[in-house]
């Protein structure tokens, strides 16, 4: 069985632009500070500019302000390794995407309950047997708010 890293290499020959671009960046985030490796999500270039997609806003500010010293040391690396020459950028930027918060969706009911939990529980099997003893319980007290 082969292991991830050699699956990669394998498909790293086969001249795939984004797999090559890929492994630039990962080889790139290696020479970032550890705290700012671990928050970056994905990067892409667009207009000349290299961007990464960093976790909060926190290490968006921190790698805003260490990325303009290390910018020259990523060029230079970037034109020194044989896989990355291909990936050229002349400024780095980092943005976080604000991710909305989750909200619990609540339930109302917008019918009446129709039924008022009278019916027979012939369940043999005990755990079934407390299931619909708790439904029952759900039935009434919403029939009692209607």
């Amino acid at each position: 069985m082969k292991q991830a890293a050699e699956l990669f290499r394998h498909l790293s020959f086969a001249s795939n632009n984004k797999v090559e671009f890929f492994s630039c960046i990962n080889k790139l985030k290696k020479l970032f500070p550890p705290v700012l490796a671990k928050g970056v999500k994905s990067a892409y270039i667009k207009d000349d500019t290299l961007f990464f997609i960093l976790e909060n806003k926190t290490l968006e500010f921190e790698a805003n302000y260490k990325l303009n010293s290390l910018t020259p040391i990523l060029k230079e690396y970037c034109r020194m390794d044989p896989q990355c020459q291909s990936l050229m950028f002349s400024k780095i930027k980092a943005y976080s995407r604000a991710e909305p918060p989750k909200h619990e969706v609540k339930t109302t009911f917008l019918e009446k309950e129709r039924s008022n939990g009278d019916f027979e529980n012939n369940f043999t099997n005990e755990t079934l047997r407390e299931k619909l003893e708790t439904i029952r319980e759900q039935i009434k007290k919403n029939a009692s708010k209607a």
